[in-house]
């Protein structure tokens, strides 16, 4: 619970840092995973892809309006909202999204993230990129918590 708590102080201060997973999260992993993608309690690595054009201004699977200008994603299991902290493994680069949809819909691939989102990763240009997902939470709990 404190580390959670930390890690939305961090990323509310501005502060973007890969939390590294603890040892026991790194021995519970499970052999076998494939290396297009592995689960880690609260973690997650794949391929990640981005949506935006042709979406835009659709309903989302929570009911929102899609806003390619948003920093949002889709993941098929998470809740609906979830924060996420979204690394690309690349470059390094990081930012927290809210999933609010349902996707991707191609096999392989772990993540769909809008358009602003590839932007700030770096991969709009690429297409794909390989990604850490980190699940901060339901935002709503997130924010009762930060309020106690």
């Amino acid at each position: 619970m404190k580390t959670l708590f930390a890690a939305l102080a961090l990323c509310f201060a501005g502060t973007f840092l890969l939390l590294p997973a603890s040892a026991d999260q790194i021995n519970s992993e499970e052999e076998g995973n494939s290396l297009i993608e592995s689960v880690r309690d609260d973690f997650q690595t794949g391929i990640s892809s981005w949506y935006g054009p042709g979406f835009h201004g659709n309903q989302t699977a929570n009911g929102e309006i899609f806003d390619q200008t948003k920093l949002t994603a889709a993941h098929r299991t998470l809740p609906l909202p979830s924060l996420i902290r979204v690394t690309n493994l690349e470059t390094q680069k990081s930012l927290v999204l809210r999933v609010n949809d349902r996707g991707p819909y191609i096999d392989g691939r772990v993540l769909d993230v809008s358009h602003e989102a590839a932007k700030v990763l770096g991969f709009e240009k690429k297409g794909l990129a390989e990604v850490m997902i980190e699940v901060l939470g339901d935002p709503k709990k997130l924010d009762q918590q930060a309020a106690k």
